[in-house]
């Protein structure tokens, strides 16, 4: 350990920060400012001798010559003096890496890292979320089940900056096995990676020795862990070629750096004016040589790269660690696909977070223990910080008389309202607030960054977070929300999921000039007929503001066979890909049906008043002839415009035909149901007239019995075929701002009164299947009608399920889906292998079969007016359409290899553009945009109620003192991972708290359960906190 020349034990800054706070009273050398909250007094603060608040900023101006500092100034850190001259003294000891800038993967601070037991590189939250979302399987795509023996793997963390590379050994009762760069074999079961090289072995022989000598155990975490620990399992001589395998390519991707150096070392000019998204791929393609990408196959469709791996490795750990301010990785990238994702920062959002680092930098490690100077420059950006401090203390106290400071990063219901006042925020005050919405908000800046101390030394400058036991991204959250910043409802899940090109705050250039675009002609009217004397039945919503689809029946002449037609909106025949409202949607990619923040991908109310299905609107109809038994005979694809339409409720139409608004579930949907805040003044009335189904005709009641007796065979074939034939209930919120009000003030910022009202409870859905399995069908009819034409479109993909597709099917068959039938939960095991066996849902232009859907092929394209990749089947089908009516020739009934390959050259995506440019793109958007409303924001909104039940004393109904605690994770010695029995809030037990009902973690099992109660409730980071009571009876 280093030692001082008075051998004292030098300390890191991160490790002080974890320590009590008066350690930082008795060192003789005080840290840089930690994380964790010490106290200091009145007297030690820079501005003022007196109160900041009964100080005006008048009095600061006019005090010009007084001696300027900084917060700490008192504590500055002479440890860089120290350990210069401990280096001067053993010049011969130290370097155990290599940290030249030559050497792009040596370790950051090997002190502060964790390398041996292997918890830096596992998943820091675990995956424990619902294995359904309403009617829809969950879209894991940033787990890693798609991994496959032979596979290469960076293992890395949030807050690690030490990366390993393993070899995925395959997956074995519920773990994954891995050998690493370092001749180590583990297992776990929650890895996060940022770096895949598939089929990095391709010789399955090669992993045969090392996996026959894994410990056959099998066991808890813990065990395997130890087995680990203690050497057990494969011998480093056995796994010398893996290893040596594995160190040529770390090998090879250094010498990559050291050639291209100079080029890799420009990266962080990328960020430009406007922040961007860019593959790993296009970064490449970017920083190096044109001559450097090695020729792949046009259209290979196997997600091959322009660059060898070792080579994208490079650039991968070269931006990781010397551009991680501008590039930050998005985890949720298809891990089957090469281009892994980054949000590029914009180049002002960089230069703020270098100048705001660089200003307390200056301040710390100044000549004079931290004084800056008090004539020039210097003294001037002092002066003018402790400006930002104090307008920023107004800002706090005036929101602090109407609204109490949580540390569970969220504010206090308003207790009055106050009056509006903007406060004046100058340019370098806007810098600072800059930084913490970077640090706080956005998640620009790594977990593993060194930067964190920079904003919690503004917070401490603030000297109103004392309370607060850690100064971390919380905090900072609060102090946005607290200085109006944002709203103080707001949702971080808002601002950390938003992708480059979409707004947050207000509405960008491109989103204004939509919104004023005029729509051009019609470029199907030559080929779309009227549906004369067809009724459409629209079933949605009586709320829904768009009407994307509607389905009709048509009698043939034989007995048993009919056609259903599915309507569906057709915007895309007078929207443009490359026109405004075009790009608005794909920067979208998709509405956000954000409780209280809904956000539609057309804003422009000209799409609604033209394509949301009505009489007179324009539909793409996808039409198939199926017979009683579900089978499908014939299909088509034909533009109409609409005559007669009927809107209906789910409820009503499954009323209609035949059954009743309940659901056919067979699992028990608890009733209960959770409200905090004052509801809605009135029932909001329908968007549409909606009929009853005492209003149909006779006529109308047989054709929707008829519908719904067909979508019931359709759905029967393809429960046979392996689709989840139930979906568990899931609890939602629903949130109304009726009683709020948001004022935007002229410097941008908002004035917010009143406080939204938040109604929790299991939703439920209708048991009659004529909606989900009509619009499925619709699906696979598009899919069907381009895979015949080889027309490109984003095809929905589960790769990995099809590789599995044996095992698959023997688990599900025999395992989950009779669960689900029973109207059983499945276990955290069986979903997560589950989870390994499917895969992650993927985008493909090749069809290829859906596993848990049943189907040979599928791809959206029912929802154009609110998803944009419908709305590119639409325009890759109504291309292929009008070429057809040109060249005045079908294609539908020839199905020979040389009409199923003959190009359409009038298609506006090409395979190659879609497969290498739009795809990973449009998944990721999709991603982000579905997990910020149907995950993150819908658990945010939970825990806001549960905070405002359980701080605030606020709801109608008392909470109870106790909670059923589920354990799903086990992190041994440390905490347990589950849920609670209130709406299935994901909550934690630390060690600690579980103090006289168990003596050690070892002694708890997955799925044991436990009396507890609430000691915390954590918004913002999303779970709740609470101390064991006891172990739970078993249930009856």
């Amino acid at each position: 350990m280093l030692r001082s020349s008075n051998q004292r034990s030098y300390v890191c800054w991160r490790c002080l920060s974890s320590r009590p706070s008066s350690l930082l009273a008795t060192s003789a050398a005080a840290p840089r400012p930690s994380l964790r909250q010490p106290r200091f007094s009145a007297t030690t603060w820079p501005i003022s001798s007196k109160s900041s608040q009964n100080r005006g900023l008048a009095s600061h101006r006019n005090d010009r010559h007084a001696k300027v500092q900084f917060p700490f100034q008192g504590n500055y850190s002479r440890i860089r003096d120290q350990l210069r001259l401990w280096e001067s003294e053993h010049p011969l000891i130290l370097p155990a890496f290599d940290p030249t800038p030559d050497n792009p993967f040596a370790p950051v601070n090997t002190l502060a890292e964790r390398r041996g037991k292997y918890q830096n590189i596992i998943a820091e939250q675990p995956d424990i979320a619902p294995l359904f979302d309403g009617g829809e399987l969950v879209d894991f795509g940033d787990s890693v089940p798609g991994l496959q023996p032979g596979d290469l793997v960076e293992l890395s963390s949030d807050s690690a900056r030490i990366p390993l590379l393993a070899i995925c050994l395959g997956h074995v009762d519920g773990f994954d096995h891995f050998y690493t760069d370092n001749g180590k074999w583990f297992a776990a079961r929650d890895i996060y990676t940022r770096f895949v090289v598939k089929k990095f072995i391709l010789d399955p022989g090669e992993l045969r020795a090392v996996i026959d000598a894994i410990p056959s155990t099998v066991g808890e975490e813990k065990l395997l862990g130890e087995l680990a620990s203690l050497n057990v399992g494969p011998t480093r001589n056995l796994g010398e070629s893996l290893r040596t395998r594995m160190l040529e390519f770390q090998e090879t991707a250094r010498h990559h750096n050291q050639v291209y150096s100079e080029s890799l070392n420009r990266a962080s000019t990328l960020a430009g004016p406007v922040e961007k998204l860019m593959t790993l791929e296009e970064i490449a393609h970017a920083l190096l040589p044109a001559a450097v990408a090695k020729k792949s196959p046009v259209g290979s469709g196997d997600g091959s790269s322009a660059f060898a791996p070792s080579l994208l490795y490079s650039v991968h750990r070269s931006i990781s660690i010397y551009h991680d301010l501008v590039f930050r990785p998005l985890h949720q990238s298809d891990r089957l696909y090469h281009n892994h994702l980054y949000a590029v920062a914009s180049e002002q959002d960089t230069r703020v977070i270098h100048d705001v680092e660089d200003t307390f930098r200056r301040a710390y490690e100044g000549p004079e223990g931290g004084q800056l100077q008090e004539q020039g420059a210097a003294h001037d950006i002092a002066s003018r910080f402790q400006v930002f401090v104090q307008r920023a203390q107004q800002a706090i106290d005036k929101s602090r008389r109407s609204r109490e400071w949580y540390s569970g990063g969220m504010l206090g219901p308003a207790r009055k309202s106050l009056s509006t006042s903007a406060f004046r925020w100058s340019p370098d005050d806007m810098k600072y607030i800059t930084f913490l919405r970077l640090w706080a908000a956005s998640g620009q800046i790594p977990r593993q960054s060194r930067l964190h101390w920079v904003g919690a030394a503004i917070l401490r400058a603030t000297q109103r977070y004392t309370q607060a036991e850690y100064l971390d991204c919380a905090t900072g959250w609060t102090f946005l929300q607290e200085i109006g910043w944002t709203h103080p409802w707001d949702l971080p899940a808002r601002h950390t999921l938003r992708l480059p090109g979409v707004a947050v705050h207000g509405s960008e250039a491109e989103t204004t000039a939509a919104k004023e675009q005029k729509l051009g002609p019609d470029l199907l009217a030559s080929i779309r007929t009227d549906l004369k004397g067809t009724t459409v039945y629209c079933i949605d919503s009586d709320k829904a503001q768009d009407i994307d689809d509607g389905v009709s029946l048509e009698h043939t002449e034989k007995k048993g066979e009919y056609w259903i037609n599915i309507h569906v909106a057709d915007p895309a025949s007078r929207i443009a890909p490359d026109t405004p409202l075009g790009k608005e949607a794909a920067a979208k990619s998709q509405t956000t049906y954000l409780a209280g923040y809904i956000e539609p991908m057309f804003t422009a109310e000209v799409v609604r008043a033209n394509f949301s299905l009505a009489p007179g609107r324009p539909s793409l109809t996808f039409s198939a002839r199926v017979n009683e038994v579900g089978e499908i005979l014939e299909y088509k694809t034909t533009p109409h415009v609409l005559e007669d339409v009927v809107y209906m409720t789910p409820e009503d139409a499954a009323v209609a035909a035949g059954g009743d608004a309940a659901s056919g579930s067979p699992f028990s949907v608890p009733s209960t149901s959770f409200e905090v805040g004052q509801p809605p003044a009135s029932p909001t009335s329908p968007a549409r007239k909606m009929t009853k189904p005492e209003e149909l005709s006779e006529q109308q009641v047989t054709d929707i019995k008829t519908l719904n007796r067909l979508a019931k065979a359709l759905q029967d074939v393809r429960i046979r075929n392996g689709c989840i034939p139930i979906f568990t209930p899931q609890p939602r919120a629903e949130v109304s701002l009726e009683h709020t009000t948001t004022e935007v003030l002229p410097n941008g910022f908002v004035h917010c009164t009143g406080d939204p009202y938040i109604r929790i409870a299991y939703e439920e859905s209708t048991g009659s299947p004529l909606v989900s399995s009509l619009m499925q069908l619709a699906g696979n009819i598009a899919a069907k009608w381009c895979a015949d034409r080889a027309v490109p479109i984003p095809y929905r993909a589960q790769q990995l399920a099809d590789q599995n597709a044996e095992r698959l099917q023997n688990f599900t068959q025999k395992v989950l889906y009779p669960k689900l039938l029973a109207g059983e939960y499945p276990t955290v095991d069986e979903m997560r292998n589950f989870r390994n066996l499917s895969g992650a849902f993927s985008l493909s232009v090749r069809p290829t079969s859906v596993a848990s859907m049943g189907m040979d092929m599928y791809t959206k394209s029912t929802s154009p007016l609110r998803r944009y990749a419908d709305l590119l089947v639409h325009w890759q089908i109504e291309a292929a359409l009008l070429e057809e009516s040109l060249r005045a020739s079908s294609e539908t009934a020839d199905q020979s290899p040389k009409r199923k390959t003959k190009k359409h050259s009038l298609l506006p995506f090409s395979r190659e553009a879609l497969k290498e440019n739009i795809l990973p793109h449009l998944l990721l958007r999709e991603r982000f945009s579905k997990r910020l409303a149907n995950a993150h924001g819908n658990k945010t909104w939970i825990l806001q109620a549960l905070a405002r039940a359980w701080r605030f004393g606020e709801g109608k109904e008392k909470l109870p003192e106790t909670f059923r605690f589920t354990v799903q994770k086990i992190e041994y010695g440390n905490r347990l991972w589950g849920h609670i029995d209130w709406f299935e809030v994901e909550c934690q037990v630390p060690v600690r708290g579980l103090e006289g009902v168990v003596n050690t973690t070892t002694e708890v099992k997955m799925g044991d359960e436990f009396i507890v109660k609430l000691t915390d409730v954590n918004v913002y980071s999303g779970y709740a906190v609470a101390q064991a009571l006891r172990r739970a009876e078993p249930r009856t």
